[in-house]
């Protein structure tokens, strides 16, 4: 990425620019308002991270960091979230992160963290809003001739079958335990 000055000067006035050359001057201009070295950004940009984050979708990425409560995320969002929309669309996550003075490093880390807790939720919330409807599927197939195994699960859940042979931690007895009942 070259500097606002050079690109200034690269471009003559009649010529038309085309608008990859815009893009780039109007990230070079974000930078500058910023407070950031485009070069400095441009060092950091080596290590591939918006390239990496834009292939899974910036958009998806940014919406699993707001849910992260991470000192290191909560500067990187405070510098994102100021800048604006258009500056948002042609800035690196690099130059956020030399914004707030994050190492590049520690924020890949910490946005791959935030990216499992987010991940683990998801999948978290669509198990427990499925949960009903798959047990009263178990329930109407164990009600069938062919649904002996719905009915032994249905059994074991409710504590009306043996447990198997062998060592059987029950977890449920063990939480009562510490809730003092």
């Amino acid at each position: 990425m070259r500097t606002l000055k050079e690109l200034i000067e690269a471009t003559p006035k009649w010529k038309r620019r085309t608008n990859a050359e815009k893009r780039e001057r109007r990230a070079v201009v974000a930078m500058i308002r910023m407070g950031v070295d485009p070069e400095a950004v441009m060092e950091q940009m080596g290590a591939g991270l918006t390239e990496m984050l834009e292939e899974v979708g910036l958009a998806k990425v940014i919406e699993a960091l707001r849910f992260s409560t991470d000192p290191i995320i909560i500067a990187f969002l405070k510098r994102y979230d100021g800048a604006t929309k258009r500056d948002q669309a042609v800035l690196p996550m690099e130059a956020y992160a030399l914004a707030a003075g994050i190492e590049l490093r520690s924020l890949a880390g910490a946005i791959l963290f935030a990216l499992r807790e987010y991940s683990a939720l998801e999948v978290k919330i669509a198990a427990l809003t499925a949960h009903a409807a798959i047990t009263k599927a178990g329930i109407e197939n164990a009600l069938t001739p062919k649904g002996v195994k719905d009915r032994e699960m249905i059994h074991s859940a409710l504590g009306l079958l043996a447990p198997p042979k062998g060592q059987t931690i029950n977890f449920n007895q063990i939480s009562l335990m510490r809730k003092g009942g």
